[in-house]
């Protein structure tokens, strides 16, 4: 019987593990896509925001020379 109990929780323990590992490792992956997606949105957000301000003032200054002239 003890035996029979033990060759029972040989079996099932590595499955049981594996799976708790693999969920736990999925929750921490999904943390961190989630966050690095904020981060590269965030990044690219100020980017692209600071491009369109110095196309303006680049576009604003070129007008402001062509009345000049």
């Amino acid at each position: 019987m003890r035996s029979s109990i033990l060759r029972q929780i040989t079996e099932q323990l590595p499955r049981e593990i594996d799976g708790i590992v693999q969920g736990r490792m999925q929750e921490a992956i999904d943390r961190l896509l989630g966050n690095l997606a904020e981060e590269i949105h965030l990044a690219v957000t100020a980017s692209l925001a600071d491009i369109v301000e110095r196309a303006v003032r680049a576009e604003l200054e070129r007008m402001r020379n062509s009345n000049r002239g």
